[in-house]
């Protein structure tokens, strides 16, 4: 046993879980163990759903580690801290509103996610990964910010780019090496060429897009606003709402592929319980594993003294499965209290901007696929591979279907 304030001899697994595709026992381990330092990652493992929140709800004595500012940019939330940061969030809940988000689903998600299904629906066989969820995130994102999202090659271009950036980013959580920040740099330095043109148009003639507020806006929100500043909003929002997004509907389409009981259910019984069940595959495959913050002062977390400038892990993915707080943590259950009553997108002031527009895509997502397909199974012999790293998710993901009629009017293509 560890003294409350001490740290272990041992070491924490940790981080060799992150990239276990079935961690669940080894979380019940780590939350067995309770708050532990963790010797490789040189912090405080926080397992429970309690220390998990009790990290996200005190922004002030837990705060985001200052790394990365070459990317991101000064107005990037994590390069600001005091009115500057409070500014610039509250800015962004006025963007991302869930009654906005509603109003994105018809005018873009929506056909968005119908065009995309029609490019491959009626071959009755394609990769989910490949051909659905890398595809429809990307060209929300873009539609929303105001970019081309109807041009493959300038998306492919600018994935590939973006891609770059959180391979330096996410490769290794703990540690990078100087020449991925130079590949990253010169991705950086890329993207905002392809950007340069339609940030230019909106500054001389805005419309109703992101990149028009960011002009209109922009001046209120950071002395000193600058076609740089507008660049880099604009490549962090790509890099927040594009494989995030893919990731999460490759988790909720892995759990039904693995469970047809369930996926009859979500034909038969409608829209809510469809919605409850993108909490559950939230709550139950986040693809965010942790979270990593700085104690600010000397604090306590469970029964552990946590020292000012610790780092502190909260794991996400651990928490979420917490039976302390759950019942029957590792089941899907559709008639959970409060569905979205998890940590998957976060909590309290650093609950995920994004987190309504997320959900309206993983909601359309998955609808218009059951709608125009059925019979989905995985090709013969095919079983979906774990894809190690910060974020969890499984590709490729090759099934076979029977295509169904597309309702009309829906396509955005």
């Amino acid at each position: 046993m560890i003294a409350a304030g001490g740290r272990s001899t041992g070491r924490c697994p940790f981080t060799g879980i992150i990239n276990v595709p079935e961690p669940w026992d080894d979380f019940a381990e780590l939350r067995a163990a309770g708050v532990t330092w963790d010797e490789p990652a040189a912090g405080w493992v926080v397992p429970d759903y309690v220390g998990v929140k009790q990290v996200f709800a005190d922004e002030a004595r837990f705060t985001k580690p200052v790394r990365f500012r070459e990317i991101w940019g000064r107005s990037h939330l994590s390069s600001l801290d005091g009115e500057e940061h409070k500014r610039v969030r509250r800015w962004w809940q006025r963007i991302f509103t869930p009654k906005q988000a509603e109003a994105w689903r018809t005018a873009l998600v929506r056909p968005v996610v119908a065009g995309t299904l029609d490019r491959f629906v009626d071959r009755g066989a394609a990769d989910l990964v490949e051909d659905y969820a890398r595809q429809v995130p990307i060209r929300v994102i873009a539609a929303i910010v105001g970019l081309p999202w109807r041009d493959d090659e300038w998306l492919e271009e600018y994935r590939h780019h973006n891609d770059m950036i959180q391979n330096y980013m996410f490769a290794n959580p703990f540690a990078a090496d100087g020449e991925e920040l130079a590949r990253a740099l010169r991705s950086r330095a890329r993207m905002n060429e392809m950007l340069s043109p339609y940030v230019e148009a909106r500054r001389d003639a805005p419309t109703d897009d992101i990149i028009s507020r960011l002009w209109i806006d922009g001046p209120e929100l950071l002395p000193g606003w600058s076609e740089d500043d507008v660049f880099d909003t604009v490549r962090n929002i790509f890099f927040g709402g594009t494989d995030t997004t893919k990731h999460a509907l490759c988790n909720a389409l892995v759990l039904l592929l693995r469970n047809p009981d369930l996926e009859a259910r979500l034909r038969q019984d409608g829209k809510e319980v469809l919605d409850r069940f993108v909490e559950e595959s939230l709550r139950l495959n986040g693809l965010v594993q942790f979270r990593a913050r700085i104690a600010a002062e000397e604090t306590v977390i469970g029964d552990r003294a946590v020292g000012k400038g610790d780092t502190v892990y909260a794991v996400l993915a651990s928490g979420n499965r917490d039976p302390a707080h759950y019942e029957r943590p590792d089941e899907v259950d559709l008639e959970r209290r409060s569905p979205r009553d998890h940590v998957a997108f976060g909590f309290g002031p650093t609950t995920c901007l994004g987190a309504p527009l997320a959900r309206v895509e993983l909601q359309e997502m998955l609808v218009q696929l059951l709608d125009r397909a059925t019979d989905i199974k995985l090709v013969d012999g095919a079983e979906p591979q774990f894809q190690p790293g910060h974020l969890r998710s499984y590709a490729p993901l090759p099934v076979t279907f029977t295509p169904t009629s597309a309702p009309a009017g829906t396509s955005g293509f």
